[in-house]
């Protein structure tokens, strides 16, 4: 496994929020699908929905230029191309020679590795493709060419989580609830690229656009995030995160709020039979709007449409 080298990239790509990826060995692009689902909002408010927003911050000789870009509808595609690319020979960066021997209920290791990010295939459904169904949602596409993918680091949970079975109506099962560890929230991707090369973002719809970032500048930062508005809420600190043991037993007794998780059931028919939603062990900040990841399926995009 070749190291990272974020200086040399060209761009870095940087993904939060409700998306499920997948890398097309095919094609080498990394595909997202962007789920813009509805947010919950206290009755009476009016209806709010998963915010795409984009902010490229292009490198200059003298300086940087900062771009924000807020995509509302379904009807745009994104694409980040790589002209005169060089092909990651790891196009997924982990540590170690065997993918499936990584422990995520202890806080140790590479943070980068991308492992970190859930993966609904080997993590929740027995190491096998799942099934993708026509969404239940709004989807919003993305290709990147030839990326380096790993894991972001600051994105990483602040303590350790459970996942809990949901039943047809969609309530927990809490006494079937189990430990499942640490995930980032987010991912990122190098895009690195040959003297005289550029990287170009490109939004493909009405108004569409396309702005280029040529090599050697460097690298320029392309952040998506797709969240719901902010709430007010409060943190523990990342030191209080525990580091050295491993998860402690479920508490069957701790209160739920449902989260984003359960939302990527609306793409993934099911994982192992079920569909889950995740809670913090203990005490700890319960939101969770994670980007998800699958690695046994050749492909996610385009989405499956409705045969009616």
């Amino acid at each position: 496994m070749t190291p990272l080298d974020h200086e040399n990239a060209t761009a870095t790509v940087t993904i939060s929020g409700l998306a499920l990826g997948c890398y097309n060995k095919a094609t080498q692009n990394y595909e997202v699908a962007f789920l813009r689902h509805e947010c919950h909002v206290p009755p009476g408010d009016p209806p709010q929905f998963h915010a795409l927003q984009i902010e490229v911050t292009k490198k200059l000789p003298y300086g940087e230029s900062k771009m924000m870009y807020e995509i509302r509808d379904n009807e745009h595609r994104i694409f980040i191309d790589a002209e005169n690319a060089i092909a990651p020979q790891d196009p997924i960066y982990f540590v170690g020679d065997d993918y499936d021997d990584f422990n995520r209920k202890q806080l140790v290791g590479d943070f980068e590795d991308f492992r970190w990010v859930v993966d609904f295939e080997r993590n929740l459904n027995g190491g096998e493709p799942v099934e993708l169904k026509p969404p239940t949602c709004p989807v919003t596409e993305m290709y990147i060419s030839k990326p380096r993918l790993y894991a972001d680091q600051e994105s990483m949970s602040k303590t350790l989580y459970n996942v809990i079975p949901l039943d047809a109506e969609g309530d927990p099962i809490v006494r079937e609830q189990k430990a499942f560890g640490f995930f980032t929230e987010g991912l990122k991707a190098d895009i690195t690229c040959q003297n005289g090369g550029a990287v170009v973002f490109r939004v493909d719809g009405p108004q569409g656009f396309h702005v280029a970032l040529p090599h050697g500048h460097g690298p320029h930062q392309i952040k998506i995030t797709n969240i719901c508005p902010p709430k007010a809420e409060s943190e523990e600190e990342f030191e209080s995160r525990n580091t050295e043991d491993d998860a402690t037993p479920a508490n069957p007794n701790a209160a739920f709020e449902p989260t984003d998780f359960r939302l990527f059931y609306s793409l993934i028919e099911d994982t192992g039979g079920k569909k889950y939603d995740v809670m913090p062990m203990g005490q700890g900040e319960g939101a969770v709007c994670n980007i998800g990841g699958l690695t046994k399926s050749e492909n996610i995009l385009p989405v499956p449409v409705s045969s009616s």
